[in-house]
């Protein structure tokens, strides 16, 4: 999905590749897809000549970024640029886990277990570092959501509140205003596995920050609802019979419609 190891010309050269590709591919039925390109981050400054490419050229609305970048967290200095391009282009940023690994030089992980810890893991360090690092602080405007129910995030948000109303000076010198303030915010879809899971998830989150998703065509797929977005809409009643008919026509297209910018004959 991403090669950010890449050196810069090359990954500049894929990401045109896979951008043009997508560009193509949304013609053949531009009313049910809308195009989400990939960003050589690597190299900001090609980034940024990248995303305005497809912006004016093919009209995406938006771009699928990894946790971090190589070495870099979300709320990098070398990012700024691009968080402020995005801003100003109002582009969708979706945020996706990279580098599922469990490390530990004695250890051996089987099968799915790096994506089953490390992915919720990954998705709550790149949340933080956008809400800690004062990203949405400096971008008010900026749009962005967090694959997979954000990770582990709701169950450490609190503690993020916490951890800045006792930092002391300079541990946390980045962020003026608290992370809760910025929390609602950030948008997350709705892929966790359980229904205990997901109703926690409207419960820290509210239901106008989740998105419906389903990870087609991952092997884990959306656990809960069995990889079919039309069960999870026929399940929502029965699961989640105080979640009321404003909140449940948000989860399943508004909040997504809203998100892309979309007006309300567009939202299928």
């Amino acid at each position: 999905m991403f090669v950010y190891w890449a050196k810069a010309d090359d990954g500049a050269d894929l990401a045109r590749i896979l951008n043009n590709s997508m560009a193509e591919q949304v013609k053949i039925c531009p009313e049910r897809f809308i195009p989400f390109g990939t960003l050589p981050l690597q190299a900001p400054e090609m980034a940024i000549v990248e995303m305005h490419r497809c912006v004016s050229e093919y009209n995406f609305k938006g771009f699928i970024i990894g946790t971090h970048i190589n070495e870099w967290g979300l709320d990098s200095p070398e990012l700024i640029p691009f968080w402020e391009l995005a801003e100003e282009l109002e582009v969708c940023i979706f945020v996706h886990p990279i580098d599922l690994q469990i490390k530990g030089k004695h250890r051996k992980e089987p099968g799915f277990l790096p994506k089953l810890v490390g992915m919720p893991a990954e998705m709550c360090h790149a949340v933080s570092c956008i809400l800690t690092g004062g990203i949405l602080e400096k971008f008010p405007r900026l749009k962005v959501c967090f694959a997979h129910g954000a990770g582990t995030f709701p169950y450490v948000r609190d503690q993020l509140q916490e951890a800045f109303m006792n930092a002391k000076v300079n541990e946390l010198d980045t962020l003026t205003s608290p992370p809760n303030l910025y929390a609602g915010k950030i948008l997350c879809d709705s892929l966790v596995a359980g229904s205990q899971a997901s109703s926690f998830l409207f419960d820290v989150m509210h239901p106008e920050q989740v998105l419906l998703g389903s990870d087609y065509p991952s092997p884990l797929g959306q656990v809960t609802f069995d990889s079919n977005p039309k069960y999870f809409k026929d399940s929502l009643n029965d699961m989640f019979p105080n979640l009321h008919a404003v909140a449940k026509a948000k989860v399943l297209g508004k909040n997504a419609g809203e998100f892309l910018g979309l007006v309300e004959e567009e939202i299928l």
